[in-house]
């Protein structure tokens, strides 16, 4: 029971997803400056439709994602997970100061069993895509190695949502996309790792509409910034595995090689006096708010090669 109560207030601690917060970033109870933090311009919210399982096609997974974005640079991440996350995690707060002996906790987590963790990165200023991964308080930025989208504009043109689009057709990881972006809104960035056009993609969807990402909300903050957390360590795929591998075996050690390695300010939060030990139940209700019910088993990764 101990083990298991550990494995989960780990994730929840550990495993928050990053978000940025005026000049920081925000990971599990760790809170990071921004390198070189921007003025953030801009953030778009999807709506993305996605056949995950092919021996399912009548079930699709469904997620909101959101789209910030500078000047120069964006991150992506899944705006159904901030919300879920958010409210597990405040939810949890509540439960542990209103509890009545706290060496006896009866907790119980709500959340989203199925959104991602996925976020990723465009920074044009060097070149770079990727996707930002973390362990317990190491942030590490995996840079995609594949060239840029070679996209080509077409003379086709549709509105959406009151922005006059364009056409572009492009390939990227193994799928055709058909991309359709606005030049109102002069920001070259679009879901995930689709990015490069004179524009803002508002609509994406591979040939065989098995992927499909479909603008649902632009909104242009008064404030706030963008930009990676100071302590990012940049990383290629195979050695972010070896460093999860690493933690697996032996995440006492693991951490021990962090320190002194990490700026990041612990945040006053009563999840951080929870122990095992003081655990007495733990209840876990999965919540799915936009209809993925079904186990989906990924044979169908979006990016195929």
């Amino acid at each position: 029971m101990h083990a298991r109560i550990k494995t989960l207030i780990i994730y929840i601690i550990l495993f928050y997803p990053i978000y940025l917060n005026a000049q920081t970033v925000i990971i599990g109870d760790m809170e990071y400056k921004i390198k070189n933090p921007r003025k953030l311009e801009g953030k778009a919210f999807y709506d993305f439709v996605y056949l995950k399982d092919t021996t399912q096609p009548q079930h699709l997974y469904k997620e909101i994602y959101e789209l910030d974005f500078g000047k120069n640079e964006s991150i992506f991440f899944s705006y159904s997970k901030k919300l879920s996350d958010s409210m597990m995690y405040a939810d949890l707060n509540r439960q542990v100061q209103t509890a009545t002996d706290p060496n006896h906790l009866n907790l119980t987590l709500r959340g989203n069993a199925f959104v991602s963790s996925d976020m990723y990165y465009t920074n044009f200023t060097d070149s770079s895509v990727g996707t930002l991964k973390s362990i317990t308080s190491a942030l590490f930025c995996v840079k995609d190695t594949t060239p840029g989208i070679d996209w080509q504009i077409l003379d086709s043109t549709k509105n959406i949502q009151g922005y006059t689009c364009q056409k572009a057709v492009g390939e990227s990881h193994g799928r055709i996309y058909t991309a359709w972006f606005s030049t109102d809104i002069p920001f070259s960035f679009g879901p995930r790792k689709l990015n490069g056009l004179p524009g803002l993609i508002l609509q994406v969807f591979d040939a065989k509409r098995q992927v499909l990402y479909d603008i649902k909300k632009i909104s242009i903050p008064s404030a706030g910034v963008i930009g990676i957390p100071n302590d990012a360590i940049s990383a290629t795929e195979e050695q972010y595995n070896k460093a999860m591998a690493a933690y697996r075996k032996n995440p006492a050690a693991f951490n021990s090689g962090l320190q002194g390695q990490s700026s990041g300010l612990k945040m006053n939060s009563p999840l951080n006096k929870i122990t095992p030990t003081s655990i007495k139940s733990l209840s876990v209700v999965k919540e799915s708010p936009y209809g993925n019910n079904v186990h989906l088993v990924e044979n169908n990764p979006i990016d195929l090669k």
